[in-house]
């Protein structure tokens, strides 16, 4: 069998054509195993980011990235699931937080113009600002800042990069005069000066619109409407809040703190 494939190799132009269809087949087929795997990969990965395993998110990320070092979805949402997770971490929280960075950075090296990369920055960044000073943390929340708004521009759909403009118009419209000054230098006084609660509302309930399963939303929104003296609505928010699964990670410390809240107006 063999000898006779050979002569029809050397005799025929069939044999050439034969010749070259095995060879190219064997060229595309691995590929596109690959390509398959990648995706079967990125597509557990993520379920698992969604539904709030981030352990498991990580596993499965690594694994993709071993295959393809420059995947830059499975980069982004693993640096997502590492800034998530190290908040679990205790000791070993500020190594899970600089992962979570280098892997962001090298997304977004690869593609600046994706709505995970940037969203990747801004939580990184937030998450790696622990042991900043002052300045350099109103610095950082500048940079933290574009990122989240080139993240929007994208996709108006992705709850973190609402519930980090909430934040960012939380915080700047509660500093006190000496820290408001500082905000003032650093970040620009229109910007500084723009900055209300009414905006932090608006970002925290849209957060809430894209994810209801997460009670830190909850949290804030019910702050933010004392903040404006709606206490009666933020006591209904507040109240939702207990209902929520305290398994999800970080909701039953939240779902806690909302109880205190509710308690106290």
């Amino acid at each position: 069998m063999i000898r006779l494939y050979t002569t029809l190799i050397r005799t025929s132009s069939l044999g050439i054509f034969l010749s070259a269809f095995f060879l190219l087949s064997l060229v595309t087929f691995l590929p596109s195993q690959a390509i398959d795997e990648t995706q079967k990969l990125l597509n557990r990965g993520n379920e698992f980011l969604d539904g709030h395993h981030y352990d498991k998110a990580i596993d499965i990320y690594n694994k993709l990235l071993s295959i393809d070092a420059h995947h830059v979805e499975a980069l982004s949402k693993g640096s997502l699931a590492y800034a998530k997770q190290g908040y679990f971490e205790g000791e070993l929280q500020k190594r899970f937080y600089h992962k979570s960075l280098k892997m962001a950075r090298k997304a977004y090296r690869l593609d600046r113009n994706n709505t995970w990369t940037n969203h990747a920055m801004a939580v990184a960044l937030g998450r790696n600002m622990e042991d900043d000073g002052w300045k350099s943390k109103i610095n950082k929340i500048k940079r933290i800042k574009k990122f989240n708004d080139r993240t929007l521009s994208l996709d108006k759909t992705i709850a973190g990069a609402w519930f980090i403009e909430g934040l960012y118009q939380y915080k700047l419209a509660n500093l006190n005069y000496f820290k408001r000054t500082i905000a003032k230098t650093l970040l620009g006084a229109e910007e500084v000066k723009s900055a209300s609660f009414r905006k932090a509302r608006k970002a925290f309930s849209s957060a809430l619109v894209h994810d209801e399963k997460k009670a830190v939303y909850y949290l804030y929104l019910g702050k933010v409407n004392r903040k404006l003296d709606q206490d009666e609505i933020a006591k209904e928010i507040l109240n939702s809040a207990l209902t929520l699964d305290p398994s999800v990670p970080g909701n039953k410390d939240k779902i806690n703190e909302c109880r205190r809240i509710v308690d106290r107006i």
